[in-house]
């Protein structure tokens, strides 16, 4: 119903309704602060009254008299509203109670309120009860030692009514009412001319909308009226001329769009909601030798190569369905003169004003150098791979040489040396008597050479092992399995004692026996070279070095000089003597190769008489063997 009204009107009766709405609100305002200050005097006269007779009913409530305080209670009765008097003792018991008619009426009761002044202590909807209490002040006196404070007699109480309060407030409202509504019509009579002086601009710049709208291109609003008014059809017109600015741009750059997608290498495609080409640049037809007339409004898939059909088929319902809102593939076109031609499409769904599916826009971008590019890598690929085949069938080889050579090592080499230690023996034991002792050291020789030679014969085979083999990767205890190391050592030499330090809850990942190998051999050694140490101590934990964590076995023993560590993990290099430390220095090597299958690394820190400390670490990821 409102809208439906001219503006002038709407403005009529939203002022109207704004001016009366803040008249009445300032009256409210008004109202409740004459009330309040009415209110606040009241209370301040009612205190006063009660303070004024507790003032004068000290020795009335001293001697139990009403008749001492008579005259006040009359003069504090004849105040206006007063309509109650009341006199009590400290314990409460009444002294008095009188109406403004002099007559006895019941007590109220004294309120459970401490009060040290006039205070208003209880309200109804129609008065107000004040209570004073009734004390004596004793003077100072220089002779006292401590002061002694008011002594209180009693209280008063007194009861107000709010009959001047109800009366003035009226009178406020009502003179509030009259003063409102002389505002409003005056306000409203000033109003209605200014309104008519400020629409009647404002039809005509509603006169030249409605002609904008309906297309003219020449409209111009009259700049008159008041100042904002004019500035309103002052922009009303720059306004007009920017729109007619942006049309003309809008035409340029559609110019200049058009003469884009015509003269772009790839083709630019438009599908409608049932697939079919509603738009082709000129590019379709450098492609596929084809006009673009005689293309339109023809089915999408049909355009590709009749194998390739399905998989652009499959992409369209995806598309279509919201499973996919934009997606690209290959697909082959034949050109007119039979040729095939590889495209790369894109494409995207479109979406009308309320977000259903209109059909789809896309490139078709020619691929077909880039596919024979491929097919000549695909052909490399394979031919390495042929290759590959080929190097690996010679490290087969290669390895079954190898393990050929092992089995010799085992059997070949190790019955001469058994033969050799067998018949050293014998002749130790039969005829060892005969010999002199020149005799039986170069025999003890003899044996202990062929013993050495077989635990070399041992850790080459054992290295050779080492290398092949496939990786069974598991989770496993660092903990548990040093500690059962540790324990085969203690069992193997029950005599020494050795101090452990042996960090709880490590873990890795790796192939347990190549793990407990390391161990063995890292363990093994910590414990032979602090063979010689009084208070002999070997830690196993976890640690950050080198900016990685790493585990570390570690020995306060022989130590060795770092001059030669690069010496430390070669097949059959040993750093102290045999004679010293007895070994084949097999063992770092065999570390050093399962370290490095696991995809880790070691490293070792030490110091000559001060031990030696070997890092290693275990990646999660098995570096390939």
């Amino acid at each position: 119903m409102f809208r439906n009204l001219t503006f002038r009107r709407q403005l009529s009766l939203a002022i109207t309704a704004g001016v009366v709405l803040i008249v009445l609100l300032s009256s409210l305002i008004s109202t409740w602060q004459g009330d309040r200050v009415i209110r606040r005097s009241l209370i301040e006269q009612g205190e006063s009254a009660a303070q004024s007779l507790a003032s004068q009913s000290a020795l009335a409530l001293l001697y139990g008299s009403p008749d001492n305080v008579a005259k006040a209670i009359t003069a504090t009765l004849n105040f206006p509203d007063v309509t109650r008097v009341e006199l009590y003792y400290p314990n409460g018991d009444a002294l008095l109670a009188q109406d403004r008619a002099g007559k006895a009426v019941p007590p109220l009761g004294l309120p459970s309120v401490a009060v040290s002044v006039a205070t208003l202590v209880g309200e109804t909807d129609d008065a107000w009860r004040f209570l004073a209490p009734v004390s004596s002040h004793a003077e100072e006196s220089p002779y006292q030692v401590e002061t002694t404070g008011p002594q209180v007699f009693g209280y008063v109480s007194v009861v107000q009514s709010k009959s001047t309060l109800v009366r003035q407030r009226w009178q406020i409202v009502l003179a509030n009412v009259v003063i409102a509504l002389v505002c409003s019509i005056l306000l409203l009579l000033g109003i209605s001319v200014l309104v008519g002086r400020l629409t009647r601009p404002l039809a005509s710049l509603s006169l030249a909308m409605r002609r904008a709208e309906r297309g003219e291109s020449d409209v111009q609003a009259e700049q008159g009226g008041p100042r904002d008014v004019a500035e309103m059809a002052q922009v009303f017109n720059s306004m007009i001329k920017v729109l007619l600015e942006r049309e003309q741009a809008l035409r340029e750059s559609r110019l200049r769009y058009r003469d884009v997608v015509d003269n772009v290498r790839e083709v630019i495609f438009q599908t409608d909601e049932s697939g079919r080409l509603a738009f082709l640049n000129p590019a379709w037809q450098e492609i596929t030798g084809l006009q673009v007339e005689q293309m339109m409004w023809r089915d999408l898939v049909s355009v590709f190569y009749p194998l390739d059909q399905p998989v652009v088929d499959e992409w369209q319902r995806r598309l279509k369905s919201g499973e996919n809102g934009s997606c690209r593939y290959a697909a082959r076109l034949e050109r007119r003169d039979g040729s095939i031609r590889w495209v790369e499409a894109t494409q995207r769904v479109r979406y009308g004003k309320h977000g259903e599916y209109v059909g789809t826009a896309g490139t078709l971008d020619d691929i077909t150098e880039r596919k024979r590019s491929e097919e000549e890598l695909e052909a490399y690929r394979l031919r390495l791979e042929e290759l590959v085949a080929e190097r690996t069938a010679a490290l087969q080889a290669a390895n079954g040489e190898l393990e050929a050579f092992s089995y010799s090592v085992s059997h070949d080499l190790r019955a001469p040396l058994r033969a050799i230690d067998g018949f050293s023996r014998l002749v130790r034991e039969d005829y060892g008597d005969r010999l002199d002792d020149n005799g039986r050291d170069l025999l003890q020789r003899i044996v202990q050479a062929t013993g050495r030679m077989g635990l070399l014969i041992e850790g080459m085979l054992v290295l050779s092992r080492v290398s092949r083999g496939e990786l069974r990767r598991q989770h496993l205890s660092l903990s548990e399995m040093a500690r059962c190391a540790l324990q085969d050592l203690q069992q193997g030499d029950p005599e020494r004692q050795v101090e452990i330090v042996l960090q709880p809850d490590l873990t890795a990942d790796g192939d347990p026996a190549l793990i407990r190998a390391v161990l063995d051999n890292l363990l093994g050694n910590a414990w032979k070279f602090s063979s010689k140490c009084g208070q002999a101590r070997i830690e196993v934990g976890e640690t950050s070095s080198r900016g990685k964590s790493a585990f570390y076995v570690r020995d306060n023993g022989a130590g060795f000089d770092m001059n030669y560590a690069s010496k430390l993990f070669g097949a059959f290099q040993r750093l102290h003597l045999a004679r010293e430390f007895e070994g084949t220095g097999i063992g770092l090597a065999t570390v050093y190769r399962i370290i490095q299958r696991h995809g880790g690394e070691i490293w070792a820190e030490a110091a000559p008489g001060q031990g030696a400390t070997f890092y290693f670490t275990l990646p999660d990821v098995v570096a390939a063997s």
